[in-house]
């Protein structure tokens, strides 16, 4: 039940790590596309694009959607497994 717990939070600071970002492009104009924000889901967005075949529109559109909420889902599992093993050992 922790390691949901450690997820959940994980996930939420994806979430306004994005929105923060994403004025924070919005006012400065640091890149016209946010390409700053994307880069690091690229690993996703490119997996989705290559396990599924995506060519022309799809792979601008579903890729790119689809791989961010991948790696958000992955990097709050990885952020949960961590936090949860960091409790358990000072707990031990």
């Amino acid at each position: 039940m922790e390691f949901l717990k450690y997820g959940g939070i994980g996930l939420l600071v994806q979430i306004i790590f994005l929105i923060v970002a994403g004025i924070i492009n919005q006012f400065l104009h640091i890149s016209e596309d946010g390409a700053f924000i994307l880069w690091i889901y690229y690993p996703f967005i490119m997996f989705v694009i290559d396990s599924g075949n995506l060519k022309g529109e799809s792979a601008m559109i579903e890729g790119p959607l689809l791989g961010l909420v991948f790696g958000m889902f992955t990097y709050a599992a990885i952020i949960g497994l961590m936090l949860w093993f960091l409790s358990k050992k000072k707990y031990d």
